[in-house]
């Protein structure tokens, strides 16, 4: 599986929902750091950056899966990203995809995914932030402790 691949099955996992930027980041680097199937040299390289770990990679795989018809990029008015989420098309790649991975890789994506889901950006970066100090660093968002 190619890097694109998992970013597919991230906002496939997100069921018909979007997934904001920062989720689809942090969901992408808790699988890279969290998952120990992942081969760690087919993966995305984070850096520390604003909102912690970042991965330009993601967005210029987020847009090939847009242009292959794979993902949808939602505009959100007055503000300067974009949500992602996936069309039908998107949905069954990413099943043949997800046929690549074992029950408890599987399971672990799709329960990570909905649990970054069901946390506040706050709580995200939180929980990021102290887990993985060194990606704090250049954070210009103030987590409280």
């Amino acid at each position: 599986m190619d890097k694109s691949d998992w970013t597919l099955l991230v906002i496939a996992a997100a069921g018909g929902d979007t997934l904001t930027p920062i989720q689809l980041q942090k969901a992408l680097f808790l699988i890279g750091n969290t998952m120990p199937t992942v081969d760690e040299g087919d993966f995305y390289v984070f850096r520390p950056y604003n909102y912690g770990p970042f991965c330009q990679n993601i967005y210029s795989d987020a847009e090939h899966l847009y242009a292959d018809g794979l993902i949808n990029i939602v505009s959100i008015p007055n503000q300067s990203w974009s949500n992602y989420s996936v069309t039908e098309t998107g949905l069954a790649r990413a099943k043949m995809l997800s046929s690549q991975l074992d029950d408890p890789q599987f399971n672990y994506l799709s329960s990570l995914v909905k649990w970054v889901k069901g946390l506040s950006f706050e709580q995200l970066l939180s929980f990021v932030y102290e887990k993985y100090p060194k990606f704090a660093e250049n954070s210009v968002f103030g987590v409280k402790k």
